[in-house]
């Protein structure tokens, strides 16, 4: 019997080196910085972990394009159907020319400056700006770039806009602004007599125009900037983008507030979006139809001018949370959990999540896992639970402490650790229904801890200290970490082999059981949340801003893994199958490798209903057999979700979706249908 399993053989060597998946939310999960759309149904929009988003239908939904660099990606500007361009920190310059199906570096020699925006003329001439009057052009479609002077400047530049072909303006901060009249060969620095630092810019024609920014500042001039006039609007927050239709209707962003004007800015009407997450990209067809991107992700449309909006970004998990751990039981049953007591747990390897009642409020730190039934976590207030059902169910386990515990680590059944807040340690000998405090001797905040065995074990913690134990905690002797950095995680390799990692990329190793330690610098500097040690002897450290290294050889030389986010990456967990899943802020979970259930025998009806799809290959759209209220979810080849939604018509848009192999698994009350389809240029 031929199997679907047989091609995910095929692709063994591909999955060993698969990238980093979304799992929630869903297409991704960080900041939407800028966005641009190209005609009333395509357009783009730029992340900060550098991956490009792409719509077909005018912002309903999102997929992600393609991910050309690891660098924050600030602004996103299309010349046409064809042409684009995007920006970003350390002098990251990016192009497309196949409309935004795939996007090429193109390096610059301006990798110690950031770029805040750029506007092409067309698909040869354009303009970058940055930070300290940095303002560069290029004329050959951004392979070479010079500086332009700006007489000096040192104020830093934040957006631009070109009312017609030879003015243009610049945003500045300070409550300066830029203007040229000759298409940008020379540009003037204007006071604009207001000290505000403005963040976004827009003109409707060359003398009508808006500048906004820090502490809700509003400001209008109508002669081509020779004078502003401030405008009254309800907020005190920084205003991030605007977007204007004509003279009369415009649109800004703040935190989690658009403000729309009819009357050319007299006055200006909130409309909240639920939140008080900053908006950072906005773009309005018209007066009615408005999308915009928030810092958690959120991608919002509204098609009545603002009085409502929709999420059009998708959840398996409530948004917004902090996870601060995960845990695979075994291939299937996977565990988060994070701020407020929240669980969740996925019982098919991460395709759903049910949240689980934990008992508590306080924010779980940390889950121990025993066995594939049994785990612990603790949390802040001195709480630490227990399940003995793979997570299903927990008990609240006495402590004896108020004092927040930061980490848990079982050696067997009966032996348990967990540390804190003040130094605090303490042990459980019964599988924790009762726990002894032990001696620290420190008040220094404990992070982590790890034993090797039911006697030796190591505690780090803030300031670089680094607590030694060889009878099971009776005595804990400080040890010399040679660092004053705070050490936020531990890990023993084996009984002599020991790996710590901290703040600004500390990483501490020691080869006598803790008894010395050295150290190194890894991560670019970022800090080190956690470590995760795998099936296969590879070392992972992970924490700020995304960064992943890892280690072949036990910690001793490291490289850069892929930075799939710009959020703190809080722990790494492998899965019995190799595969990995991946958590932090903003409900992120991610996967590297297959997810079960993805594959399925083609040829056995007995496990599922087969669907018609048609045309096969297709190129713009499949028709399917639907169900009448079912949701689809389209995987490609290696698990990770690309499109999902809900099925009501027959017909479902795939023209997001690069050439290759899909898999769509479309579920109603009633029944599964699964099928796969090959999708051709």
């Amino acid at each position: 019997m031929k199997k679907l399993a047989t091609i995910f053989l095929i692709m063994l060597p591909f999955m060993l080196s698969a990238q980093w998946n979304w799992l929630n939310p869903s297409p991704q999960g960080d900041a939407v910085t800028d966005m641009y759309f190209i005609d009333n149904t395509t357009g783009f929009a730029s992340t900060l972990s550098g991956a490009i988003l792409k719509s077909s239908n005018a912002g309903d939904s999102w997929s992600i394009a393609d991910k050309p660099t690891d660098q924050c990606l600030n602004a996103i500007f299309f010349t046409g159907a064809s042409t684009g361009f995007a920006c970003g920190d350390n002098g990251t310059f990016i192009k497309t020319t196949d409309g935004g199906n795939s996007w090429i570096q193109i390096l610059t020699s301006y990798t110690s400056d950031n770029f805040t925006d750029l506007y092409f003329l067309n698909a040869d001439t354009g303009f970058i700006c940055g930070d300290y009057g940095f303002l560069i052009r290029t004329n050959n479609g951004g392979q070479n770039w010079s500086v332009i002077s700006v007489g000096g400047s040192s104020e830093n530049m934040t957006s631009f806009c070109f009312p017609t072909a030879t003015t243009g303006y610049i945003s500045a901060e300070d409550g300066y602004f830029f203007k040229t009249t000759d298409r940008g060969t020379t540009w003037t620095e204007i006071d604009a007599g207001v000290a505000e630092d403005f963040q976004c810019i827009w003109f409707v024609d060359a003398n009508t125009g808006w500048m906004a920014g820090d502490w809700g500042a509003v400001f209008k001039t109508t002669n081509g900037g020779t004078s502003w006039s401030s405008q009254s609007i309800s907020t005190h927050e920084d205003i991030q983008a605007c977007s204007f239709i004509d003279a009369n209707t415009g649109f800004l962003s703040s935190d989690g507030v658009i403000f729309k004007t009819t009357n050319g800015g007299s006055t200006w009407t909130p409309y909240s979006m639920g939140n008080y997450d900053y908006i950072q990209s906005i773009w309005a067809f018209d007066a009615s139809i408005v999308v915009a991107g928030n810092d958690f992700a959120q991608l919002f449309k509204t098609t009545n001018g603002g009085t409502s909006w929709s999420d059009n970004s998708s959840y398996l998990i409530t948004p917004s949370i902090q996870f601060n751990d995960v845990v695979c039981f075994d291939n299937n049953i996977i565990l988060v959990a994070g701020a407020d007591g929240a669980i969740f747990r996925s019982a098919n390897g991460g395709n759903n999540w049910d949240s689980i009642p934990s008992g508590i409020t306080s924010k779980i730190n940390d889950i121990e896992l025993f066995n594939t039934s049994t785990a612990f976590a603790c949390s802040n207030n001195g709480q630490i639970i227990k399940t003995i059902d793979a997570g299903a169910s927990w008990s609240i386990l006495t402590t004896g402490t108020p004092n927040w515990l930061l980490s848990v680590f079982a050696v067997d059944a009966s032996n348990i650790w967990t540390c804190g807040l003040g130094g605090t340690i303490l042990k459980s000998v019964n599988g924790g229904t009762s726990w002894t405090p032990q001696t620290s001797g420190t008040t220094n905040l404990l992070y982590d801890i790890s034993f090797a065995d039911a006697n030796n074990g190591v505690a780090v913690g803030l300031g670089g200290v680094v607590l030694r134990t060889t009878d099971g905690g009776a005595n804990w002797n400080p040890a010399t970490s040679g660092t004053s950095q705070s050490i936020y995680s531990v890990i023993h390799l084996s009984a002599d082999t020991i790996i710590a990692g901290g703040w600004n990329g500390v990483l501490l190793h020691s080869y006598d059981a803790g008894a010395t330690w050295g150290s190194t610098t890894i991560n670019d500097g970022y800090g080190i949340q956690n470590l995760l040690f795998t099936s296969t002897d590879t070392l992972y450290a992970f924490g700020i801003g995304g960064k992943i290294g890892f280690s072949n050889d036990r910690g001793i030389t490291w490289n850069a893994g892929e930075h799939f986010t710009g959020w703190l990456v809080t722990s790494i967990a492998e899965a019995p199958s190799g595969t990995l899943y991946a958590t932090g802020y903003n409900s992120m979970m991610l996967h590297r490798g297959p997810l079960p259930g993805v594959g399925f025998d083609e040829n056995d009806p007995e496990n599922y209903s087969v669907l018609s799809i048609f045309p096969n290959p297709a190129t713009e759209t499949i028709f399917v057999d639907v169900m009448s209220g079912a949701s689809y979810s389209i995987f490609n080849a290696t698990g990770q979700l690309l499109l999902s939604g809900f099925a009501t018509t027959n017909s479902i848009d795939v023209s997001s979706l690069k050439p290759g192999l899909y898999f769509i698994r479309i579920e109603s009350a009633k029944e599964t249908k699964r099928g796969k389809f090959l999708k051709a240029d």
